[in-house]
């Protein structure tokens, strides 16, 4: 669906909701054809236009969808918000001569509000402010600003306000660079990086959970050191941390706002795939044992049927000789497969030893990463509560 009717100037409104967004789209235009609404939970995600003749100029006026509610936090907020500035860039296809960033008058530029100036920039570009955008305020500001009075009934000051923004308008549309489809599909990787970044409390707290169960298995699998099972144990619980890397990888869609996320996971699986390594290490040690023992087996087994050929052509003293040697053979043989048994032992206790270090390195990561989550998410609870409160004492403020 695309907007229809040409225009000399068009123009998108954003703003928060409640700024007063709607009503300078209402001043601008002449009449009331924007509702207009107070409520920051109102809808959001709707655009709206109108069109007005004005000095022998045709002004197109898109109202775009409102920003930095409460909904703004939540992947559907953001998905909405998201859509409904596509369709907004999509509908008007010559694209707009300037954006009117709308923030109210007599508040202070708080953290909310550069939130959702650096979501707007994220959704249009680094560059849409400098080089597309005229900010319009109904209250307080400074820098390159019009101002609206948007309840007065004087036909003069009506003209005046809007002269003054035409004229930054105007200054815009003589540079030739309209923000069009093409400027809005350059900023797609951006875009799905808010997406993505909606979502991330929920990834990192399902990515949490499976991190902790992995790390609980792969404790119990080190803790049966010389289980019969423990090579295949390991290996699926490989392929279990390769599936959870891999998903996160693909939730990322290549914004790198999981990339926290993917570098613990991938830290586990590493742990993971050392436990394997060191297992095999231990298994090779132990069939290089039994090669060793094989051959001394089979070295003293040549020895005594040297001795029982050579029994009836050799004196008694070489008898006693040969059988002194056999048992000096024994004798050695037997330290050298205790002393090998040793050697192998303490690998093995130093493998364990090593795993268990790597694990408890990442439980202790990982819980300072569970800690460092709980306060953020504390802290956004705190900001929420005192933004409800912000809103209550506002609204009885009016009241007065």
């Amino acid at each position: 669906m695309q907007i229809p009717f040409t225009s000399d100037i068009d123009l998108l409104l954003i703003g928060k909701t409640g700024t007063g967004k709607s009503s300078t789209g209402n001043s601008i235009l002449g009449r009331k054809v924007f509702k207009t609404s107070n409520n920051v939970q109102s809808e959001t995600t709707k655009v709206s236009w109108e069109v007005c003749e004005y000095r022998n100029q045709v002004i197109k006026v898109v109202d775009g969808p409102g920003v930095g509610d409460n909904r703004m936090t939540s992947e559907e907020g953001i998905n909405l918000f998201m859509n409904a500035m596509e369709f907004a860039v999509m509908a008007n296809t010559k694209g707009y001569h300037a954006f009117l960033l709308v923030v109210q008058f007599g508040k202070r530029f708080t953290n909310e509000d550069q939130d959702t100036i650096r979501l707007m920039k994220q959704v249009f570009g680094q560059d849409f402010v400098r080089n597309h955008c005229i900010l319009t305020l109904m209250k307080e500001c400074e820098g390159r600003i019009v101002l609206f009075d948007n309840v007065t009934k004087d036909a003069h000051k009506k003209c005046q306000q809007l002269d003054h923004l035409l004229t930054y308008v105007n200054a815009l549309k003589l540079r030739g660079d309209r923000y069009t489809d093409v400027n809005f599909k350059r900023c797609q990787e951006a875009r799905e990086k808010v997406r993505v970044e909606a979502k991330k409390p929920m990834i990192q707290d399902e990515t949490m959970c499976q991190i902790s169960l992995i790390l609980q298995r792969l404790s119990q699998i080190q803790g049966a050191f010389h289980s019969p099972t423990q090579l295949q144990d390991l290996q699926a619980l490989d392929q279990e941390t390769q599936n959870l890397v891999r998903s996160i990888s693909e939730q990322d869609k290549g914004t790198g706002a999981l990339s926290d996320v993917v570098h613990s996971a991938q830290a586990i699986q590493r742990t993971v795939k050392e436990a394997i390594a060191a297992h095999q290490r231990v298994e090779a040690d132990k069939v290089k044992v039994q090669q060793q023992e094989a051959e001394m087996s089979a070295n003293l087994q040549r020895q005594r049927d040297e001795m029982a050929r050579d029994m009836g052509t050799q004196s008694k003293e070489e008898l006693n000789a040969l059988k002194r040697r056999l048992q000096e053979l024994e004798e050695e043989s037997a330290r050298d497969r205790e002393e090998r048994n040793q050697q192998l032992a303490m690998r093995e206790r130093e493998e364990q030893t090593r795993l268990q270090t790597m694990t408890q390195d990442n439980e202790r990561t990982w819980v300072d990463i569970r800690i460092k989550l709980d306060k953020e998410f504390f802290n956004s609870i705190v900001n929420v509560t005192k933004g409800i409160f912000t809103t209550i004492a506002s609204w009885f403020s009016k009241q007065k």
